[in-house]
């Protein structure tokens, strides 16, 4: 899928590829939610997940101390600014 005429999974890494939580694949599983999760705009989690175990990763995404609204946003915020 494309948004804007760029691979969903290409803007999502540039978007959110340089989160910081102190773990690379904390970095990962954001970029694959949000590729996920803009591919199924209008969909609940358990309907945009692809499996059971997608939508476990996602919930334990969530569910991570080190995972919070405000890292995710500053690093949209920062690709959206042209920070990096």
């Amino acid at each position: 899928m494309h948004l804007g005429g760029v691979k969903i999974e290409t803007w999502a890494l540039k978007e959110c590829g340089r989160a910081e939580f102190g773990d690379g694949l904390l970095t990962q599983r954001l970029v694959t939610v949000v590729s996920t999760l803009s591919e199924h705009p209008s969909e609940s989690l358990p309907e945009a997940a692809e499996s059971w175990g997608e939508l476990k990763g996602i919930y334990r995404f969530y569910d991570n101390a080190r995972v919070g609204h405000e890292r995710i946003l500053l690093a949209h915020r920062k690709a959206t600014l042209g920070m990096y």
